[in-house]
């Protein structure tokens, strides 16, 4: 193929939206359920990653309370929050409404690799040590102990996972020896 008629585009926007009018770099971000608003994070001094909220079709660009975030994720509804902290007492998750910083839920994860939450909003699943191994453990948000929902026996890491839409299963990267992929059907009523 001669240079002449190659494509030199890789995509086409039909219909550019905005951006962000960041001050700063933008870090993690995520498209509420509405489809029509878009939460971001800008480094913003001393604070540190600071959250903003912004429609997609305005330019209206609203802080939120929320400064120092390491890791966040929003429910499946919209309306909360989960985020880290890190405390004098180690590393904390706190729930909160998603438009006002006051936790209604504070939980000691530990040190945790990544965290979403159960399809119905009525927990979180992070993967991290529990006992002594890396695991999937849920923690649900009406309290009580936390709970693994995969069982490697204190064998290899876990990479990352997700959940399926109907939250019924996880598929995980697992490390033992080899790198490998499993399907797990969760059970959330035990």
């Amino acid at each position: 193929m001669s240079r002449s008629s190659a494509a030199w585009f890789f995509y086409t926007v039909s219909y550019f939206i905005g951006t962000s009018n960041a001050l700063s770099d933008v870090g993690s971000f995520k498209i509420l359920p509405d489809s029509q608003t878009i939460l971001y994070l800008v480094w913003v001094q001393p604070q540190g990653w600071s959250l903003f909220k912004k429609t997609l079709d305005g330019n209206d660009i609203t802080p939120l309370p929320f400064t120092k975030l390491n890791d966040w994720v929003v429910s499946p509804d919209g309306k909360m929050i989960a985020y880290s902290v890190t405390t004098n007492k180690g590393q904390k998750i706190r729930v909160s409404g998603l438009d006002e910083n006051k936790p209604t839920m504070e939980f000691d994860f530990g040190n945790y690799n990544e965290m979403v939450w159960t399809k119905n909003g009525k927990g979180l699943l992070y993967s991290g040590n529990y006992k002594g191994h890396n695991e999937v453990i849920l923690q649900l948000l009406d309290g009580g102990e936390a709970k693994p929902v995969t069982n490697f026996n204190r064998d290899g890491f876990i990479w990352g996972f997700d959940v399926s839409p109907d939250g019924k299963k996880i598929i995980a990267r697992h490390a033992k020896q080899y790198v490998d992929i499993m399907f797990i059907k969760l059970n959330l009523n035990n």
